[in-house]
């Protein structure tokens, strides 16, 4: 007869598989090209953060919620070094679904021995039900391509801070649909604007899904790198990832709908010549030479992360949002008026996480705000990493590689 500890231990531990097969799928969805692949791939990590949560309300129904630290295992790190990431990441979901299904075996041995497990039946179940759609919409997205990129190495870097620490680098690079053209430089040229034009909101729309990309992509990235975090942040920032996918796939429909009437009421030939680019061709939509500065999310850390984006980035637009809905709705456009809503709801729930874990990293607020003013010190150097890896000619990047070898 199994002790009723070791039954709670086998039920924890299907907890951290769903928690670590999440973070690989969030992984995975870094450097996928589609919206919509990617916006699938996060729902279903959030299927299995979700499943997780409630195995460990299952614990918590038996004995003292604890925190649950979340980390990836020594074998892993170990065997993963050196090793092409999405082979990494295949090899990670099959070994960890592998043994999820055996312990789910065993628990439910148990459950039918004795009736005392009854109630864990039906979660049984339901857990079942996800690794398979998991298992299922992975494998067809892996097959369909060929492995891209091996920026996949491990590191052990510890903060000074606190007990969490960067076990591992996520993915150098971040896909973007092939509609795409890379152009000029930031450096060089003006970056679109959401105005009172319908051209120029078409433009601002194709940059703002890149952006939403991005967004999605840096909290997968957080997700994935680091360890020894609450289980909290992990349900957090990977929900957040499903977020802004959301947004990005949202964005980028509402955006195609608007070509027509760009092309036939502009006068804008840089904006219309796109457009018509991408409809005979399916390319042709222009974003700068640096794209969307992931290289500069990268090779930050994860304080510096929060700062960017979500104190920076995420609750300085917010006060944006007004006049785009007054402008969508006027314009009649009443599915991008409901969906900036949604937004902004979703930008000001990000903006309170992102505070919400600045202060579990640096509880004192004389720290915090202290460091908060020195991270963005370090803005325009992160920026100039971005440029750097965008524009291997250019002197900011024989500069920064020899100065900074390790950066991206």
């Amino acid at each position: 007869m199994i002790e009723v500890t070791d039954f709670h231990k086998k039920v924890q531990r299907i907890a951290a598989i769903e928690i670590g097969i999440a973070r690989f799928v969030a992984c995975k969805a870094i450097f996928e090209s589609g919206y919509d692949e990617k916006y699938k791939l996060l729902q279903s990590a959030c299927n299995l953060i979700d499943d997780a949560e409630t195995w460990l309300k299952i614990i918590e129904r038996h004995f003292p919620r604890k925190t649950f630290y979340v980390n990836w295992e020594s074998l892993f790190l170990e065997r993963s070094q050196n090793k092409e990431i999405e082979r990494v990441i295949h090899e990670g979901i099959s070994s960890l679904a592998s043994s999820a299904e055996k312990i789910s075996q065993q628990i439910q041995e148990e459950a039918d021995r004795n009736i005392i497990y009854g109630f864990i039946c039906g979660k049984l179940k339901a857990s079942y039900q996800v690794f398979s759609e998991v298992r299922s919409l992975f494998s067809n997205i892996l097959n369909a391509q060929d492995s891209r990129y091996e920026d996949f190495d491990i590191i052990q870097i510890s903060t000074k801070r606190s007990s969490f620490e960067k076990t591992i680098n996520g993915p150098k690079k971040l896909g973007l649909p092939k509609f795409y053209e890379i152009g000029e430089s930031v450096l060089e040229l003006e970056q679109p604007v959401f105005t009172d034009k319908i051209d120029e909101v078409t433009e601002y729309l194709w940059h703002r899904c890149a952006r939403e990309s991005a967004a999605s992509a840096l909290c997968s990235l957080m997700a994935f790198e680091y360890d020894k975090l609450p289980f909290e942040f992990y349900y957090d920032i990977l929900h957040q990832s499903y977020d802004e996918a959301r947004h990005a796939s949202f964005y980028w429909k509402e955006c195609i709908k608007l070509f027509p009437i760009v092309l036939a009421q502009s006068k804008n030939k840089v904006i219309v010549e796109q457009i018509i680019q991408f409809q005979k061709y399916g390319s042709g939509l222009k974003l700068p030479k640096e794209a969307v500065f992931y290289e500069m999310f990268w090779n930050t850390n994860l304080v510096e992360r929060f700062v960017f984006m979500h104190i920076d980035t995420e609750a300085a637009g917010i006060v944006k949002f007004k006049d785009r809905i007054r402008w969508a709705e006027q314009n009649r456009l009443s599915a991008l008026s409901i969906g900036l809503k949604v937004d902004e709801y979703d930008e000001k729930f990000h903006a309170k996480l992102g505070g919400k874990w600045l202060k579990y990293i640096i509880p004192d607020p004389v720290e915090r705000k202290s460091e908060i003013e020195k991270i963005r010190l370090l803005r325009g150097f992160y920026i100039l990493t971005s440029v750097a890896a965008n524009d291997k000619k250019s002197s900011i990047s024989d500069f920064l590689r020899a100065s900074y070898p390790q950066l991206a």
